[in-house]
């Protein structure tokens, strides 16, 4: 039986009186790979502790802070003092990222963050995500040594409450950004302490907590400073809650609110939140069921700031709202409203602000005439309803110049459209998406070619490209694409190869995915000559 080294009889006291004659850096680096007592003992001293405060020769300046991030079951304590040790001399840790294991055993714990607070006092992002062993002693030890902390990420994190909350308000006075997310043991004294603690807090984003409309109503009266807030999944929420943060007096600087599957959401509650909010320029909703047209247009054109406008699969909003707060906006995304459905009556409607405008997964869209001189960009993905007539508005009353284009999954659009949008646009337009919009041939190719002079990315997926058609872009093309997907396009083979070539000197991504007509050996070759560029297949 051998012998034990005489220091590791020495007990705890005197191994960390030794350790504190250590200089920060190397030496107790090399230290903590001793053994596992030895890192836990030098993870007990605070760097100010230390008789030598750096080795010498170490610089660093004052915005060169690390960042760590530990996922999964690397997620532990003993990793968390191995860093703290490793980067003391370094500075500390400016970010640290933590997405933990539901393990109740060897996750990540109040003991970590501790160690990560005495040696990381410049740390200003911390995340902590599915944490289950780190409570309100863990988040108070960092509030405590960490006073530069701005980002604070906090999901389900299922011990913190509302004191660790509370401490964090109370010790961080640079605290700009912070989200909780399903923290249960978080209530309604939690939010309140922290809005009338924080007065610095810029973004706020609260999502699947037990708070009722107090909390809201606080948010509204001591959010002075807040410029963006994220509501979601706040079922203890009533109408009044969302009312009384409207009529509050404090979110004059709100600037974007973002609310998703709140049913106290309504029509009047949104209406007053709008009203209260008078820098208020985007709006995002989603799952609000209880907002129609009615609340819709009525905050579009009674706010004098917004310019933004997100619904998504809010039922109770219909094609007829949508074309009347067109006229307004500069920003409007509608996605999966089932509520959208072509009106009875073609309407013209015109607009001089709208420059980006997505009606993305409304079946029932169409029929609609659109005169929108600025417009810029346009996504009508998954809009089944949209035809020729349709689009052929847009693209001849667009005065400004057409940049990004999608029209995936609409299958009534021919090779007209795509004519009409090279001749019209050709010299603004950068990327086309086409994909299975199958009345799409090589006629449009060619309109591509010979039109698009600033092209650089084209889906052609599941249309009715033929190899005469990639001929056609390689010779006559005047662009420089970057990106071509012709995923699905059984019509292509072999023969291309020549073409594809020529068109891959500046490609860096080519999608030939389920191309039914390629081999196997094609793309092998392929791939040998266009090196660098990514070929899917």
């Amino acid at each position: 039986m051998g012998s034990v080294p005489s220091i590791e009889i020495l007990p705890d006291e005197c191994l960390i009186e030794i350790f504190t004659r250590l200089s920060i850096g190397q030496s107790t680096s090399a230290s903590a790979c001793v053994s596992k007592r030895w890192l836990k003992l030098l993870i007990t001293i605070r760097s100010a502790e230390y008789h030598i405060q750096e080795d010498e020769n170490v610089e660093f300046g004052d915005d060169e802070h690390l960042s760590r991030s530990l996922e999964g079951k690397n997620a532990t304590d003993i990793r968390l003092f191995a860093i703290a040790i490793g980067v003391a001399s370094l500075g500390g840790l400016g970010k640290l990222m933590i997405r933990g294991t539901p393990d109740l055993v060897n996750g990540v714990s109040d003991a970590g963050l501790s160690a990560i607070s005495h040696y990381c006092h410049s740390l200003r992002v911390l995340s902590l995500w599915n944490t289950p062993l780190v409570g309100d002693q863990g988040l108070l030890a960092i509030a405590n040594e960490c006073p530069l902390l701005e980002n604070i990420d906090l999901s389900h994190c299922t011990r913190i409450s509302n004191y660790g909350l509370a401490s964090i308000a109370e010790y961080c006075p640079n605290l700009i950004y912070l989200t909780i997310e399903s923290c249960p043991r978080i209530n309604d004294l939690g939010i309140i302490s922290l809005v009338q603690s924080a007065s610095r807090l810029r973004k706020l984003k609260i999502h699947s907590l037990r708070i009722s409309g107090i909390s809201l109503a606080a948010i509204g009266f001591y959010g002075k400073s807040l410029d963006t807030l994220i509501l979601g999944r706040l079922p203890y929420v009533s109408p009044k809650g969302f009312w009384l943060m409207g009529k509050a007096p404090g979110l004059k600087k709100l600037e974007s609110l973002t609310v998703s599957s709140c049913s106290g959401l309504t029509n009047i509650c949104l209406e007053t939140i709008v009203e209260g909010c008078s820098s208020l320029k985007q709006i995002s909703l989603k799952k609000c069921w209880f907002v129609s047209d009615h609340g819709l247009v009525t905050v579009v054109f009674t706010s004098g700031s917004l310019k933004s406008v997100l619904l998504e699969e809010c039922h109770g909003v219909t094609q007829y709202g949508i074309l009347c707060v067109i006229m307004k906006l500069k920003s409007l995304v509608i996605d999966k409203c089932m509520g959208i459905k072509v009106l009875p009556l073609h309407m013209n409607i015109f607009s001089s602000k709208i420059r980006s405008l997505s009606i993305i997964n409304c079946p029932g869209f169409g029929n609609v005439g659109l005169t929108c001189h600025r417009l810029k960009n346009i996504d009508f993905s998954g809009s089944i309803g949209i035809t020729n007539s349709d689009l052929m508005a847009i693209i001849k009353r667009c005065t400004s110049g057409l940049v990004n284009v999608n029209l995936s999954g609409c299958l009534n659009l021919t090779d007209a459209v795509v004519s009409a949008m090279a001749y019209h646009h050709g010299g603004t337009l950068e990327q086309l998406c086409l994909e299975d919009c199958h009345g799409v041939s090589d006629l449009s190719a060619m309109a591509i070619a010979d039109m698009c002079k600033t092209l650089n990315e084209l889906d052609l997926s599941g249309c009715k490209i033929s190899d005469f058609g990639i001929a056609v872009l390689a010779c006559r093309g005047e662009f420089d694409l970057q990106i071509l997907s012709l995923a699905g396009c059984c019509d292509i083979s072999d023969e291309c190869m020549p073409f594809l070539a020529m068109l891959g000197k500046n490609l860096v991504g080519l999608n030939l995915k389920n191309c039914c007509s390629i081999t196997s050996g094609f793309i092998d070759q392929l791939v040998d000559i266009l090196g660098s560029c990514d070929v899917l297949s």
